[in-house]
């Protein structure tokens, strides 16, 4: 005779689930826990008055100050302008490599790999730090051979033609910084895709730049908006690179406002600070 095996119910079909997956669920929970208690601290912050130790009081007037400060909506534009226009600088660059490495017979591709992972050993602040010696607009390295070469042709000038210390300094340097973690995204989703489809576009007469854009792209667009996500959200964040290059310029993001506003400015204001990081 067979046996039935009744499933449990109610309580006893949790307690049965929670027993034969006790690690998960800590883990889960210990993540979880990592997770909320830093965001619910940052938001309680923001409605106290004084130091987040010794609180002083219940407030909305951090709120009202910060929608009322032009420099917060200033800081806000450039912080969404960098991040957009960096994500999709990074993207490019990063793609354009994958596809060479993993589509393209292109010499030395090992070397290229190779090379394309050095920037994630070097620490943004000295990344930043080192264009800025390149590009400063009066001292940067690049700058002075540019300008001797200007020199020769009959234009003088004493500072530029580039400078770091700009928006357009932000952005550029915003692109660089996250072309390799965006690589190594994307170039495993290149490497498992089925080449047949561009041979078969190929043999159908598509060009490449034809086969690239409507068989390659498309089928690559999970792993790229997952990429873009994840570069928007790492530049919206992203705080060394605006410390070194943005307040020497007089360029606020928010992460530096954050940083003005509680490590610089007199006095402290950590409630403001924990409504810019809430925003």
């Amino acid at each position: 005779m067979k046996t039935i095996a009744i499933p449990y119910s109610g309580w006893q079909g949790v307690k049965s689930r929670l027993r034969g997956n006790m690690l998960p669920f800590f883990l889960t929970g210990f993540l979880v826990f990592l997770v909320i208690i830093p965001l619910a601290r940052l938001a309680i912050n923001s409605f106290q008055l004084g130091h987040p130790a010794l609180p002083e009081g219940w407030t909305l007037q951090n709120y009202s100050t910060a929608l009322s400060m032009p420099l917060f909506y200033e800081a806000l534009g450039t912080t969404v302008v960098i991040s957009a226009i960096g994500t999709l600088l990074t993207l490019g660059i990063a793609i354009l490599f994958a596809w060479l490495i993993e589509r393209t017979d292109m010499p030395l591709r090992n070397l290229a790999w190779a090379l394309i992972l050095i920037p994630m050993a070097i620490p943004g602040v000295l990344f930043a730090l080192g264009w800025a010696l390149l590009l400063a607009p009066k001292t940067g390295a690049l700058n002075l051979i540019l300008r001797a070469a200007m020199g020769a042709l009959g234009f003088e000038a004493t500072t530029g033609p580039i400078n770091i210390y700009s928006v357009g300094g932000l952005i550029f340097l915003d692109g660089l910084r996250g072309v390799t973690t965006v690589f190594l995204m994307v170039v495993g989703a290149f490497r498992m895709m089925d080449p047949t489809m561009e041979e078969a576009a190929r043999v159908a007469k598509a060009s490449g730049k034809s086969a690239f854009f409507q068989i390659t792209l498309p089928a690559l667009l999970p792993a790229v908006l997952t990429a873009a996500i994840y570069s928007f959200i790492s530049s919206m964040e992203s705080f060394e690179g605006p410390l070194a290059i943005g307040l020497p310029g007089g360029i606020f993001v928010l992460s530096t406002l954050i940083y003005f506003t509680t490590r610089l400015q007199a006095p402290l204001d950590y409630g403001l600070g924990a409504v810019f990081g809430v925003i």
